[in-house]
């Protein structure tokens, strides 16, 4: 609840979250617009902005259905009622809410209240809300507004415990509910305890246990003793209770009644193995850790160990090492040659080439003139080193060294066919011999 003293306005937030508003007339008369109507003036406004008469709220507020898709329900209500048009039908009447809920409001804790406030109207809003969603939990908003105007009258009536748990609220962090309160939680202000503030009406919320306050003000941790000890959050400590925070070790003295720290012991850093390294998280004085923590190396998704070689296909020429300081490159250096790409011998790495020299069928492109016809014939003629190695021979009983020389020879040929240009662009198809074997043999 917060009370706006400046404009003498209460704005406050119920325990299933409706919002109440209320505003001084001696502000805001005339002076608002809404669904809620103009204060101190007519409380039935259209969203258009017309006025009507108080007894035609019931059909105003339909204009000012707001589309909840958790609701899909309210889609189907009417909208722009007339004022001279009898209200929607009420829900059929073979529906009927569970036992123990609508009806509720007929139970004796509610006569005192029935005497003074007609509730008739909450538990028909009730009904038609379960007909419409059949929402069982639909039923408390009315049950609260019934509730809210006993309040109003100074009623209090503590209805939750006959819905048997449907309405039920759960608070949080060790607060109870309590239906009715007129006054605040009190609270601690240091080390001495300040009573609540007292309220002008009965409210619903979450409060502290009995024999319990708020540690300070506006914090909504419910302590039994104040102390001026406090936590790294702000939570209230007790006197000899220890806690660590920022790099020391504190305890809530029972002699002063205040935090007192010492610094946190700093541990030397672990002997890392070779394949491992030092992590150091969180490294703010004290406060880091460091540990050791096996050395990887990632390369195209893959995890590697220090220590580990791996090549890329794609990359032929390189290879590649995990150290310590991450991943090294080695490339290996190739000897400068300078041959067709069909004279190229790669190595098993298929990064460097070496030149074929020896004897092999060479293709090249011949210009071709025959018989006035000319053209460009793919030819093959055999090239390339061939070595000659001496022989032994006897001759008459004597010996010699014989040189036999080695020439690179053709060993097979195959009949191709080429069509050369003749006089007048005529084409004319000749045969040729298309060496397709070589080998080095004796000369001859």
């Amino acid at each position: 609840m917060i009370f706006i003293d400046k404009i003498r306005s209460t704005v406050s937030l119920t325990p299933r979250n409706r919002v109440e508003v209320k505003v001084a007339m001696q502000y805001f008369k005339n002076n608002t617009q809404g669904q809620c109507g103009v204060c101190g003036g007519s409380s039935c406004v259209r969203r258009h902005g017309e006025t009507e008469s108080d007894s035609c709220c019931d059909k105003t507020a339909y204009d000012w259905l707001y589309d909840d898709p958790q609701k899909p329900y309210c889609k189907s209500a009417p909208q722009n009622i007339s004022c001279t048009t009898p209200p929607p039908q009420p829900p059929p009447t073979n529906c009927s809410p569970p036992e123990n809920t609508c009806e509720i409001l007929n139970h004796e804790i509610f006569n005192e209240c029935q005497r003074k406030v007609n509730l008739r109207m909450y538990e028909e809003s009730c009904i038609f809300d379960f007909c419409q969603s059949e929402n069982i939990t639909i039923i408390c908003s009315s049950l609260e507004q019934a509730a809210k105007r006993c309040k109003d009258r100074n009623i209090c009536v503590d209805w939750r415990g006959l819905t048997k748990g449907v309405c039920d609220l759960k608070c949080p962090n060790g607060t109870v509910f309590h239906e009715c309160r007129n006054t605040t939680d009190g609270y601690c202000q240091g080390t001495e305890r300040k009573s609540g503030e007292y309220l002008k009406e009965f409210v619903s919320g979450c409060f502290c246990p009995d024999n319990m306050l708020h540690a300070e003000k506006h914090k909504d941790i419910c302590v039994s003793d104040c102390s001026n000890c406090k936590g790294p959050l702000g939570e209230p400590k007790k006197t000899g209770e220890t806690w660590e925070t920022n790099c020391h070790i504190c305890t809530c003295s029972n002699i002063t009644n205040t935090e007192e720290c010492t610094p946190k012991e700093i541990k030397p850093p672990p002997a890392c193995k070779d394949n491992e390294i030092l992590v150091t998280y969180n490294a703010t004085g004290c406060c880091q850790m460091q540990y050791c923590v096996e050395k990887t190396c990632e390369y195209g998704g893959v995890k590697y160990k220090v220590g580990d070689e791996w090549k890329d296909y794609s990359k032929p020429c390189n290879s590649y090492v995990c150290q310590k300081s991450g991943i090294t490159t080695k490339t290996k250096m190739c000897p400068a040659q300078n041959c067709p790409e069909d004279q190229r011998i790669l190595d098993s790495d298929k990064c460097c080439y070496m030149c074929n020299e020896t004897c092999y069928p060479k293709k090249s492109t011949v210009d071709v003139t025959v018989d006035n016809c000319i053209g460009q014939v793919e030819m093959t003629s055999c090239e390339g080193h061939c070595e000659s190695q001496p022989q032994l021979e006897s001759v008459g009983g004597i010996f010699r060294m014989k040189q036999t020389c080695h020439c690179c020879l053709e060993t097979s040929i195959q009949t191709r066919n080429a069509t050369l240009n003749c006089d007048l662009n005529t084409p004319k198809l000749y045969s040729y011999k298309y060496i397709t074997g070589c080998k080095c043999l004796a000369c001859t």
